[in-house]
This record gives structure tokens, sequence and C-alpha cells, in this order.
């Protein structure tokens, strides 16, 4: 744990900050997608309910939205290996 996230007050491994939550979403994403190995997948899905709990951001329509999109998102890469799918990659969409 780095020595800044300990002073901050109410903050802990427990209840991360929310940049300390979007950094590490962010690295289990990337890294999910060149390893694709379940562990990740299942982590994502878990730090994308801390987001939307998160007290910074949890009265957020849109991060509520998004979070509980991609949360369905992320577990239907379970059903792409069900139906023998290998690869997680999608059609690309359109950035915004």
């Amino acid at each position: 744990m780095n020595g800044a996230m300990s002073k901050k007050p109410g903050y802990s491994a427990e209840n991360p900050s929310l940049d300390v939550l979007v950094a590490t979403l962010l690295y289990l994403m990337t890294r999910f997608l060149k390893t694709g190995e379940d562990e990740l997948r299942e982590a994502v899905i878990q730090h994308l309910a801390l987001l939307r709990g998160h007290p910074l951001a949890r009265d957020s329509r849109p991060i509520r939205n998004t979070t509980e999109q991609l949360a369905r998102e992320w577990l239907g890469f379970d059903l792409l290996r069900a139906a023998g799918t290998t690869s997680c990659r999608r059609a690309r969409s359109t950035l915004h």
C-alpha cells in the first residue's frame, strides 16, 4: 500500500480513494485483455461494483448506469467462452 493512500482519512484497502479505484479498474481491464484470465474478469466486475457504490460516485447517474452496463458486458464474456468463442474482442464501437 502506498503511503499517500494511508494518510487520507477514511480510505483503506477495503475502501480505496476514488482515483486509486479508477486506476486499478483500468489496469485490471487492460491486463484481462492481454491474458483473458477469469480471475481478472471477476476482479473487474468486483471493482465496477466498488466504483458504483463509492461515496464520491454513488450519486452520479452516469457512473451508476455505466458501471451497471459494463458489469453486464463483463459477465457476458463468460457466456462468450461457453459458446465456444475464444476471443474477448467484440466489434469496435464508437468512442465518445
